[in-house]
């Protein structure tokens, strides 16, 4: 997965950058914000549009969609099991995504689980983070299957400084005591 995001990184021919929602549940300034590091970079490649994903029409243009850590601001409300209408605009939105990527390309997606020690502990080691609006594994991968895409993989992440015991961590058990972030690969096949 890794290498695959250093490659679109390195070796990119052409990337647009969209916000996920220019609406419910993002931040006004984020494109604002990514144009300014675009611009400090001295990027060229990267056209910032500023348009909701919905209203983008570039069907089939896409090899890989990317969203880092995006899809949950979509919605208020991250629990797509209880709250049909959140479940039925996620559908919505993915089967757009899924008609903007050419057959036998993938979306990959990086999200944070509600499942996490850190939500119920009085401490908060992340702070601003509200982790009942992340929906599970589990919940995306249901959304992901009911908009078309299949192939569907999940990786965990492991923490570079632990790279060495990887393999003990990178799974969700772990991940719930530690930071339950996740990757999921989808196909357009």
């Amino acid at each position: 997965m890794v290498k695959v995001l250093f490659h679109c990184i390195l070796n990119p021919k052409h990337i647009d950058a969209l916000d996920e929602s220019l609406g419910e549940g993002s931040d006004t300034n984020v494109l604002d914000i990514l144009q300014n590091n675009i611009d400090t970079l001295g990027i060229n490649n990267i056209p910032v549009v500023k348009k909701d994903v919905m209203q983008y029409e570039m069907l089939n243009s896409y090899d890989i969609v990317i969203s880092n850590n995006a899809m949950h601001h979509v919605c208020e409300h991250g629990l797509l099991k209880w709250d049909i209408r959140a479940r039925k605009k996620y559908i919505e939105i993915f089967r757009h995504v899924r008609s903007l990527i050419k057959p036998g390309g993938f979306l990959l997606m990086h999200e944070y689980s509600r499942h996490s020690l850190w939500r119920i502990l009085p401490v908060k080691k992340f702070k601003g983070i509200e982790w009942s609006l992340h929906p599970t594994k589990a919940e995306w991968i249901d959304v992901l299957r009911n908009a078309g895409f299949s192939g569907i993989t999940c990786d965990y992440v492991s923490p570079y400084k632990l790279r060495k015991i990887s393999g003990l961590i990178k799974n969700p058990i772990a991940m719930f005591f530690y930071f339950p972030n996740f990757f999921l690969r989808a196909g357009n096949l």
